[in-house]
C-alpha cells in the first residue's frame, strides 16, 4: 500500500494535525519526531491509508 506525504508549515501544525488525526479516530504508527532537519509523525485512516505530516523548514 501506498503511503501519502503531507507537507505543514511550522512543528506546530505537525501537532494541530496530530491531535486532528487523533480526534478522527486515525492510528498513529509513527509517533512525532525530529528527522535530519525536519519533523514529521505517521499515521493510518481508518480505511488503513497511510500518511505522513512533515515540516521541513528552508
Amino acid at each position: 500500500m501506498k503511503s501519502y506525504s503531507l507537507s505543514a508549515e511550522s512543528v506546530d501544525e505537525v501537532h494541530q494535525w496530530l491531535l486532528a488525526v487523533k480526534n478522527a479516530g486515525g492510528r498513529v504508527f509513527a509517533e512525532p519526531q525530529s528527522f535530519e532537519k525536519g519533523y514529521f509523525f505517521g499515521f493510518a485512516d481508518p480505511d488503513g491509508h497511510k500518511f505522513n505530516v512533515l515540516y521541513w523548514p528552508e
